[in-house]
């Protein structure tokens, strides 16, 4: 599998296409990896935590409703605090659910909306849903 990488003018702003696998969740934290690097955030452990979480969550969404759209995944800054955003295709919201000690699943959002300084979700014009998450370090 070979991920589509966007071209874009700001050097700061790093974006693959991803399909619907689980494979690509590995390659979301490896450009995580690299952004990390390049903005020399240091410590890249809990920016990759946090895409995996993201990816994952939408390649089982994505699984689970039959949908075969591409996963759009980005790494930019906004001013100087880093953002993680994944664009499906998925037309149900995310949605914190209370976890039990019996719970098998759910923790994802949960752990990100800990460990970022903000996470949030909306709607593309073309109808796609976006989930971001600020991390809780600055550029």
């Amino acid at each position: 599998m070979h991920p589509q990488s966007h071209s874009n003018p700001r050097k700061d702003d790093f974006a693959l296409t991803l399909k619907p696998v689980r494979e690509s969740v590995k390659l979301a934290r490896d450009l995580v990896a690299v952004a990390w690097d390049h903005w020399g955030l240091g410590d890249d452990y809990v920016p990759r935590l946090v895409a995996s979480e993201l990816v994952t969550n939408s390649v089982l969404a994505s699984e689970k409703y039959g949908v075969t759209q591409d996963i759009l995944f980005r790494c930019h800054l906004d001013g100087c605090r880093p953002i993680i955003e994944v664009r499906d295709g998925i037309s149900e919201p995310a949605v914190l659910i209370p976890l039990s000690d019996r719970s098998e699943g759910g923790r994802g959002l949960p752990l990100v909306a800990e460990l970022c300084a903000q996470w949030w979700m909306h709607w593309e014009d073309d109808n796609r849903k976006v989930i971001g998450a600020e991390l809780a370090v600055s550029a």
